[in-house]
């Protein structure tokens, strides 16, 4: 997959309720340090059972270290108000397990400009290991 790709989305079968993955998909947006360079600043908002971070720009020390080359601002700014969206499918009450999908939603407004995926892959892997702590034998698929 190529790092300008539009799709990539990652499925979960979780042995939690839906009301423990969207806190954790929070905690996950937040799980960076300050000195972190990957940092990220997020808009978080939750409409029932979907769960939505839209990224703001780098964090405090990654915007520090991106003044240091010119093309990065250049790079970056496609990639404002991407989101990075989870979406819970289906509970199961039966086996206490839910179903959700995590991917990158771009604006609709602005098709001819989509910001690479690859870069909001660090933060796919803090949803995934958030999810994670909930449960340990949770299935995961990414396409």
């Amino acid at each position: 997959m190529a790092a300008w790709d539009d799709v990539e989305q990652w499925d979960f079968v979780v042995a939690a309720a839906p009301d423990a993955c969207i806190p954790a998909f929070r905690r996950a947006m937040n799980a960076k340090s300050t000195f972190n360079p990957r940092q990220a600043i997020w808009t978080l908002s939750v409409d029932g059972l979907t769960a939505t971070a839209t990224y703001r720009g780098r964090g405090r020390l990654g915007a520090r270290l991106a003044a240091l080359w010119p093309r990065r601002p250049e790079q970056e700014w496609p990639a404002i108000a991407t989101h990075l969206r989870m979406q819970i499918w289906h509970y199961d009450d039966v086996t206490g397990s839910t179903e959700c999908s995590l991917w990158v939603a771009h604006d609709a407004t602005t098709p001819d400009v989509r910001a690479p995926v690859a870069p909001f892959r660090s933060y796919m892997s803090e949803v995934e290991s958030a999810l994670r702590a909930l449960d340990s034998g949770m299935w995961v698929t990414k396409e």
